[in-house]
């Protein structure tokens, strides 16, 4: 499971097998809308997924190593 979570982009210091429901959360609040997880997951409301579930997933020198890799990925 730790290593389905890095390869997913899932920082595994932070997260591991028994985290996986904030974790996946966590990814999809990233890339779909906010309703659609709150949906998915039946939570009533914002403020459950910001208080339990919503975690920092990747790491925070991501952004930085993004900027300076030399390979452009697929837009």
């Amino acid at each position: 499971m730790r290593d389905f979570l890095a390869k997913s982009g899932v920082d595994k210091s932070v997260f591991g097998a028994h985290t996986t429901r904030s974790a996946s959360t966590s990814k999809a609040a990233k890339q779909v809308w906010i309703q659609d997880v709150l949906k998915v997951a039946r939570w009533p409301s914002k403020s459950t997924f910001a208080r339990f579930y919503n975690r920092q997933i990747i790491d925070p020198n991501a952004f930085h190593n993004a900027v300076l890799a030399t390979e452009m990925l697929p837009l």
